[in-house]
């Protein structure tokens, strides 16, 4: 499975702020969210009414430390990724509220 980084304003002030975690997130979705979707795992969820490129759009929460975890917004289309959107916000309504926040959505 292919794993595309979308080139938004969201992402880019993401990994400049949080640059000490990037490496593991990436480690993490290139290894365990490929795994989680051919399981078909109840980690992952719809952000409900979101379409981005008009693709359902996903999300799962990583944990990079004990005390450390974001949430990751993304879309599948045949054995390409696309991560879109990623915070520190864990809850998941307020992380969806705050995705449709931004002008990622169709």
């Amino acid at each position: 499975m292919n794993i595309c980084i979308d080139n938004n304003r969201h992402l880019r002030k993401f990994f400049h702020q949080h640059a000490c975690y990037e490496e593991a997130i990436m480690c993490d979705l290139r290894e365990r969210l490929p795994i989680l979707l051919t399981l078909h795992n109840g980690k992952i969820k719809s952000v409900p009414h979101a379409f981005f490129s008009k693709l359902r759009v996903l999300e799962y929460k990583i944990i990079v430390k004990s005390d450390v975890a974001f949430r990751v917004a993304f879309t599948v289309k045949d054995e390409v990724l696309t991560v879109i959107f990623i915070s520190e916000v864990l809850i998941k309504a307020h992380f969806c509220k705050l995705i449709t926040k931004t002008d990622l959505l169709d």
